[in-house]
């Protein structure tokens, strides 16, 4: 089965098959396409970049050869610190921002730049608050994934919420799904 979109990451994950960001984003589409998330698992995966640079490397360089298949990048930056990897000022706008990483793109027309809020832990917070539970007290790849794996198998309900307090989330979910369609 081939793979129809692929999301991108700039964060790191202790284990891919758990990466939270994504099973929660996996999880989302499956309740906007009636689906389950486990199929989904193997036409969208996930894959973490382990940092902004290799992130901008893959949608500038590697695009070609990952969308050769027909299939689509969604790359999730996270907003507070793309600016400054770009050589652009703070204030920046954001359609400044998106041209900017696909300046010299191999696949810029198959490439989708999301922008988080501010960065992963807005969603974590937003999980957390939609699991009515205390958003971890440090950052750690485990207890971020930990939430996001939680919120992954609550009910659709706790999904939603985290999806209207995390506009961002919800623009990755979206295009995702509308990909899939």
């Amino acid at each position: 089965m081939r793979s129809v979109a692929r999301v991108l990451y700039e964060d790191q994950a202790k284990q891919v098959k758990d990466f939270g960001p994504h099973t929660l984003v996996l999880a989302c589409v499956a309740d906007d396409l009636g689906q389950s998330r486990w199929d989904l698992k193997h036409i969208v995966p996930g894959i973490p970049r382990k940092g902004d640079n290799k992130l901008l490397r893959s949608c500038r360089e590697e695009a070609g050869d990952w969308c050769a298949d027909g299939s689509v990048l969604v790359a999730v930056f996270d907003n507070d610190r793309v600016r400054p990897l770009l050589g652009l000022p703070q204030e920046a706008c954001r359609r400044i921002v998106l041209n900017t990483i696909l300046s010299g793109s191999t696949a810029a027309g198959s490439v989708k730049i999301v922008l988080l809020e501010q960065n992963v832990d807005d969603l974590v917070r937003a999980s957390a608050a939609a699991l009515a539970e205390t958003p971890p007290a440090r950052k750690s790849i485990n207890a971020r994934d930990t939430v996001l794996n939680r919120a992954a198998a609550a009910d659709s309900a706790i999904r939603q919420k985290i999806r209207t307090g995390s506009p961002s989330f919800d623009r990755i979910v979206r295009y995702v799904a509308d990909i899939v369609r």
